[in-house]
């Protein structure tokens, strides 16, 4: 909202820089662009001239300016095509008096008008001055008066020169005599003005006013400094209805009645923005009363209007956050009843009244290092008011440097969102896809640092998608997408943080946690957290919900499917509390058993024990899990009572030959190679079993724990022995029990043997439950919030 105001004032601000460097009339290159884009220039105006003779000296003759007090002209000028095309000075009925001497001619002139033709040539048809007769003064009166009339008392052929009081050709050139006789070196008199007062005015006679200038349609304004250009279009100028200029004191004063200024192509640079003006914007300022002097210019009263063509772009570049751009479909502004200084290195702008209408194509805004928000269609409206209680108060104010001050009113804004992204700290990027953002009228005051926009937020809607959400160092969220939505959000003056309702909701796909593994959650997981805050108050989280099913893929091929349901979520000021209901729907887990032969010796022979890898199965039997059990939340910590979940699972593992016992006779040694005798098959006789555990679930303090474990297996573990020829070489199995590892071959081995057969099967029943522990404690875990 603050980036598109001050877009906005972009189109004000373009218009009062004009103004100032114009009614200052500096010579730099924006002053001298508008001199050269001047199609013509009608001027009327009264010039108060000073007591005293003044001469100007073109090297052939001198011609003497004798000045009686009191003495006025009256001028009108019509300039064009880039020179004088014509104008009067009149001295009326009294008349000036004018000598021309040269080393041995002198002339005598009574001069009571002066017109000048095209290129600023004397024209004599049109004036009206007197040749007197020889007299005290000029005894031979002779015809050098035409070019020094031209060289010093017709119209400078620079009108723009009139603001600083030099009206006649030879102003720049006049030197003050101390008597009528004027002799004498002519550098040694010093320089002098004979103009003490400007004076313009309009002319009911002939329907002219003061000053009326027009510029050529196509001509380039250029501002000084690179700070850009204007290409002008139609019906681009300045009116002046009256005006005073004392040029003893550069000081002056008049009614601006118009500056226009109508744009065809343009791009104009105020420190870190830039406007691209497009065909169809104008810049107008009306009625101003202009006043300068002591190197100030002042402009009150009176009223600015701008616009912006379609098509026109506002760019911000901020060092700190990147670039942002609007593009203007259309756009205008205007401040009625003005106040403003101009001086070196400072300017103020204050307005009491206006407003600013923008309507935008489209925008793409970073409004810090990890935002950025993508606009579509979006409507702002500013109006320019100060609260009835404060009649001395100013609703616009603008100073050099960029400080601005702004009271009013927002119209209501309307605007879709396109795209962006928002970076918190600590996480993945996340994206903004569509969005629609709409405002009630918002009440705008810049010189509240707390709250400057107030006002209510009657629809916001984002919708949000991102690849990971991180929980902590071990946990990561995935969520197909996100959405915000509200109509109702407050900014209350005096509270820096929204009031209102608003919805955070959305759909989970993934879940994973070191040590759990990864949890799928399936395209129906949604949540909905809905939020509120009143005026100085925290948020509150009320009956919100987290619903969904989950796919657990976890170590040892274990495979779960489960639904959870968070409800009645309640969280505000520190604490909350909540109800969790989760079932495991089935389950599954799987542990290939193998072991690598092992081979041991005997007197005249070998025996090599090869096991054949066995797989074993588990499934979850029955459903469990908890329903509606209540957590609570206080001083940071999720606290639930410990839950001792029994559970029950089926385990199945092939039957068959689980060891092959190979008895070979031989001494390689003395040239007898190996040669099998006889082979025991070690089988396992019963192949399904029920393997009963339980899981415990807690939240205590900053932790939580999810935990499983086996207690039982039942029915024993059942195997016998296939073939016992061997009896006879009973070395080569019992004799080889205990050599062979504590692994299920040396168990094997143990029941081929027979002997203690019972405790033997105990131990194999036995390692096939630690291998089915280890598959179900993979999905265990310990974790802190």
């Amino acid at each position: 909202m603050k980036q598109a105001i001050r877009s906005a004032l972009v189109v004000f601000l373009s218009g009062a820089s004009l103004l100032a460097a114009d009614i200052s009339a500096r010579a730099d290159v924006l002053y001298d662009s508008i001199a050269n884009a001047i199609e013509t220039v009608t001027a009327n105006a009264i010039v108060n001239l000073e007591e005293g003779y003044y001469a100007t000296d073109n090297g052939r003759s001198r011609l003497i300016w004798a000045v009686a007090a009191g003495s006025k002209a009256k001028i009108k000028f019509h300039y064009g095509l880039g020179s004088i095309q014509s104008g009067t000075i009149d001295f009326g009925a009294k008349g000036t008096t004018v000598i021309v001497r040269s080393e041995l001619l002198c002339s005598k002139i009574s001069i009571r008008k002066i017109a000048v033709d095209i290129g600023g040539a004397l024209d004599e048809a049109n004036s009206d001055f007197t040749l007197e007769e020889p007299g005290r003064d000029c005894k031979e009166p002779r015809s050098q008066l035409t070019g020094a009339l031209e060289d010093s008392l017709v119209l400078n052929q620079d009108p723009s020169r009139l603001f600083t009081g030099s009206v006649f050709s030879g102003s720049d050139n006049f030197r003050k005599c101390p008597d009528s006789h004027c002799y004498g070196k002519f550098d040694k008199f010093p320089l002098a003005q004979p103009v003490t007062k400007l004076t313009l005015f309009g002319d009911e006679s002939d329907s002219t006013i003061a000053f009326d200038l027009k510029l050529f349609r196509g001509a380039s304004i250029v501002w000084p400094n690179s700070a850009g250009f204007v290409k002008l279009g139609a019906d681009s100028g300045v009116q002046i209805t009256n005006a005073i200029y004392t040029p003893q004191n550069k000081a002056g004063s008049g009614k601006l009645q118009k500056l226009s200024l109508a744009v065809d192509d343009g791009s104009l640079v105020f420190g870190s923005t830039t406007l691209m003006l497009a065909k169809g914007s104008s810049f107008a300022f009306d009625n101003l009363q202009i006043r300068s002097s002591d190197g100030s210019v002042s402009a009150t009263g009176g009223s600015f209007t701008g616009t912006l063509g379609a098509n026109s772009q506002i760019t911000l570049d901020d060092s700190k956050v990147g670039k942002s751009s609007i593009s203007i479909a259309q756009a205008s502004a205007s401040l009625v009843d003005l106040d403003m200084e101009f001086k070196t290195g400072e300017a103020s702008i204050t307005g009491k009244s206006g407003k600013v209408d923008i309507e935008a194509n489209s925008a793409d805004l970073n409004l810090s290092p990890t935002e950025r928000l993508l606009l579509g269609t979006t409507r702002l409206g500013l109006v320019f008011a100060c609260p009835v209680a404060e009649p001395d108060c100013h609703p616009f104010h603008w100073t050099r440097g960029g400080l601005v001050e702004i009271i009013g009113q927002i119209t209501p804004v309307y605007s879709s969102v396109r795209g962006g992204h928002i970076l918190f700290p600590g996480q993945n990027e996340l994206q903004i896809d569509l969005g629609e953002i709409q405002t009630s009228d918002l009440h705008v005051d810049t010189r509240d640092n707390l709250t400057p926009i107030s006002g209510r937020i009657t629809k916001l809607d984002l919708n949000f998608s991102t690849t990971d959400w991180k929980v902590d160092s071990n946990t990561r969220i995935g969520a197909g997408s996100l959405r915000l939505y509200s109509e109702d959000i407050g900014i209350d003056p005096g509270d820096q943080y929204p009031t209102g309702k608003l919805v955070f909701s959305g759909k989970i796909r993934e879940l994973s946690s070191s040590g759990i593994g990864n949890f799928l959650m399936t395209g129906n997981s949604t949540f909905n957290f809905p939020a509120s805050r009143q005026f100085h108050d925290e948020v509150k989280i009320e009956d919100g919900k987290v619903d969904g099913n989950v796919h657990v893929k976890g170590n040892f091929n274990a495979l779960a499917d489960a639904t959870l349901r968070i409800e009645e979520i309640l969280y505000y000021r520190g604490v909350g509390d909540a109800k969790v209901s989760f079932h495991v729907e089935s389950a599954s887990a799987s542990y290939t058993v193998s072991e690598p032969s092992q081979r041991g010796g005997f007197t005249g022979g070998q025996t090599v024990a090869s096991m054949t890898p066995r797989t074993i199965g588990l499934t979850l039997q029955n459903r469990f899990g908890l329903e509606k059990q209540e957590v609570k939340f206080s001083g940071g910590n999720w606290s639930m009572p410990e839950q001792n979940i029994p559970v029950a699972m089926a385990l199945t593992v092939a039957t068959g030959e689980l060891v092959n016992v190979n008895v070979q006779l031989g001494n390689p040694s003395i040239g007898i190679d190996y040669k099998t005798v006889c082979s025991p098959h070690v089988n396992i006789n019963t192949g399904s079993y029920t393997l009963n555990g339980h899981i415990i679930l807690s939240l205590t303090g900053a932790g939580g724990k999810f935990k499983a474990a086996v207690d039982s297996l039942v029915p024993a573990f059942d195997a016998d022995v296939d073939d016992r020829g061997c009896k006879t070489i009973a070395e080569g199995i019992c004799g080889l029990v205990g050599s062979m590892g504590g692994g299920l071959v040396g168990v094997a081995m143990g029941i081929a043997c027979g002997d203690k057969i019972d405790e033997f099967k105990r131990q194999a029943h036995d390692k096939m439950a630690a291998a089915a522990d280890s598959a179900v404690k993979s999905l265990s875990v310990e974790s802190t919030f």
